[in-house]
């Protein structure tokens, strides 16, 4: 999880990122540009959770079950605060292969 670690810490430093659910939803209902993948904390409530993936499906955007809780999300992304989701927008140049490799396209 560690090199996973290194790659959301990146992201939310040189890419273009939203942190929690309702921003993910945002993201997966506007028009325009889709995300590039959503990262989910594995203590994402059922509900919450097969709502985002019945969106994705819709965009066929990707969505990587992250294996450690909200708070290990949240301090991996560096920030103070519990994360549920974090939506990916655009890479900014950062390798993402490692959580794309893991991630599930819902069809």
């Amino acid at each position: 999880m560690t090199s996973i670690n290194n790659v959301i810490r990146s992201l939310v430093k040189n890419g273009k990122v939203t942190l929690g659910y309702d921003q993910a939803r945002k993201a997966l209902t506007r028009d325009g540009n889709k995300p590039v993948v959503l990262i989910v904390a594995k203590n994402c409530p059922k509900e919450k959770l097969s709502k985002l993936i019945e969106l994705a499906k819709e965009k066929r955007v990707p969505i990587y079950h992250y294996e450690g809780t909200s708070e290990d999300l949240g301090i991996a992304c560096g920030k103070p605060f519990f994360t549920l989701v974090l939506t990916v927008l655009d890479a900014g140049g950062v390798d993402i292969s490692p959580i794309l490799k893991g991630a599930k396209t819902y069809a």
